[in-house]
């Protein structure tokens, strides 16, 4: 992409870095500032699907370079909207992701995951989760409609 940038507006690396970073800071705050809790029911009372993934981002270029530890981010996509949320977690235990379940995600909404073991018990965080049997895979097998 930004390869393409620099070719297209005939901007140097420097700039087009600089502007993609203030950029990604500006809707970083953005997301900050406007939390969106996802899911719930639709209009008829039918529970809106969502689907939740957890994911370890980290920057290392060609396996060179200072090893750095990353950051695990959790998040969840509203299959029909697209509203969607990412939050920087700690770890991806029972604990953490139950309660960035309850954060984000509106009671009596569906969920779908891939089957992780931390989402063994979403079932019992006050019945106000539908949380299928069998999983789905990220992919687009699973979004197509």
């Amino acid at each position: 992409m930004q390869k393409h940038i620099i070719d297209e507006c005939s901007l140097s690396h420097t700039s087009v870095v600089d502007w993609s970073n203030f950029c990604r800071e500006v809707c970083d705050e953005w997301l900050r500032q406007n939390p969106m809790e996802i899911g719930g029911v639709d209009n008829n009372g039918q529970p809106l699907v969502v689907e939740i993934d957890e994911s370890k981002f980290f920057h290392r270029k060609y396996h060179r370079g200072l090893w750095r530890p990353g950051h695990w981010v959790f998040g969840g996509v509203e299959r029909d909207s697209g509203k969607c949320f990412l939050v920087e977690v700690p770890d991806r235990t029972e604990q953490t992701l139950s309660e960035m379940i309850q954060r984000w995600i509106l009671p009596r909404t569906h969920i779908i995951s891939d089957g992780w073991a931390s989402y063994a018990n979403i079932t019992n965080l006050g019945a106000m989760y539908i949380h299928p049997r069998s999983y789905c895979a990220w992919g687009p097998l699973c979004r197509s409609k």
